[in-house]
Formats: structure tokens, sequence, C-alpha cells
């Protein structure tokens, strides 16, 4: 079972890197990934618009967290 859940995370995360993530990302491996994606640090706070994520300012990181929320808006099924 155990390998189960780890296999299924495995392919998971690379399809997450194929389909969510520009072409320069989908060698990486999951360790580079985690630096540069999955451990960029964020603020939750409550703005007169509502709840709001706050991500860090750098344009690099910027750029990547938007290209992979629109792709993943991209791949949402439409009901």
């Amino acid at each position: 079972m155990y390998f189960h859940l780890l296999l299924f995370a495995y392919n998971l995360m690379n399809w997450f890197k194929r389909l969510c993530l520009p072409a320069e990302y989908h060698s990486m491996t999951l360790g580079t990934l985690r630096r540069r994606l999955l451990m960029i640090p964020g603020e939750y706070v409550h703005a007169r618009q509502g709840p709001t994520l706050r991500l860090p300012s750098l344009a690099s990181e910027q750029e990547l967290i938007k290209h992979a929320l629109n792709r993943i808006d991209g791949l949402r099924l439409k009901i």
C-alpha cells in the first residue's frame, strides 16, 4: 500500500510538471521544484477585498506562479 502511495505521488508530480509548468521545469527533480516552487513563502491575510494570499515580490517567482495558476485554470473541467 505504501509503495502505491509513493508511486501515485511521483506520477502526480510528473503530471503537474508536464501540464502546469514551463518547459524548463520539466526535467527538474522534486528537490529542486520543492526549493523553487513548493517552499515559496506566502502570507494569508484578510484584506478589504477578502482573504488574500500574498506572495514574494521576486519577478521570476511571481511569473512562475502566474504561469502555473493560468495553466491549472485552463485544465479545469467545464461541468
